[in-house]
């Protein structure tokens, strides 16, 4: 039904391709149930923009790592990863409070471009700069060639935008990184002396993505509208 209405793209919250994250955001999916509805899917031609989410206490530099290649290996059209945000009100921000792992109260920088806190399997600036690191991996220059080389055109055109935000974030970002290893360091792996100090500034890449991507469909849609119009006539 969804092809038949003209879908041809889709936005769909993975979350994580770390089984053990999925549960412990009481995610009813497993890697499998994602693995065969994302095939499923793609049976139908619609492409899939995969939005996904790093810094869970089950999350390592590894894991982060493997959902990239997940995504990769998937075949998702686009990606948005970010860094996990806990919102006041919710069991997790009451968490970190009580831990005293929240190291920015500002909330301008809970949007899940810029991390917050500090993770449990690897360093708060780690996290940031990894997350960085998965962007630009998924909108590599092979990548984006290589849908050239299959005529491909559409997601050629997609992950180019992709690359182009992410390298402007990258170099928005570079302060913040080096910020919150300064930070880390500083503070002896503790963040209870500076946590109210910390200033971060970022670019909301995924955002622009997301942006580019609207646009470019909306186009596409005009552009099919049009040529029914003219085989009507």
């Amino acid at each position: 039904l969804m092809k038949k209405s003209g879908c041809f793209y889709v936005y769909i919250g993975l979350e994580s391709a770390n089984q053990r994250a999925l549960e412990a955001m009481d995610k009813s999916q497993t890697v499998e149930d994602m693995e065969w509805s994302i095939k499923k899917i793609h049976s139908y031609n619609i492409n899939i923009h995969g939005m996904f989410i790093f810094g869970t206490d089950q999350d390592t530099i590894s894991t982060i790592r493997e959902t990239v290649k997940f995504a990769k290996r998937m075949k998702i059209t686009s990606v948005q990863f970010m860094t996990l945000v806990p919102l006041p009100g919710t069991p997790i921000f009451d968490n970190m409070k009580n831990e005293d792992r929240l190291i920015s109260h500002d909330w301008a920088h809970y949007d899940g471009h810029v991390v917050v806190f500090k993770p449990k399997g690897m360093t708060y600036w780690e996290l940031q700069k990894e997350t960085l690191r998965a962007m630009l991996h998924f909108y590599s220059w092979r990548r984006i060639i290589g849908r050239l080389f299959k005529f491909d055109i559409y997601t050629m055109i997609i992950r180019a935008y992709g690359r182009k935000f992410v390298r402007k974030g990258n170099r928005a970002n570079k302060d913040v990184t080096r910020q919150l290893k300064r930070l880390y360091h500083q503070a002896g792996n503790s963040v209870h002396s500076a946590s109210e100090k910390l200033q971060l500034k970022a670019r909301k890449t995924s955002d622009d993505l997301k942006e580019s991507i609207k646009h470019l469909n909306l186009d596409r849609i005009r552009r099919a509208k049009a040529a029914r119009l003219e085989r009507g006539r």
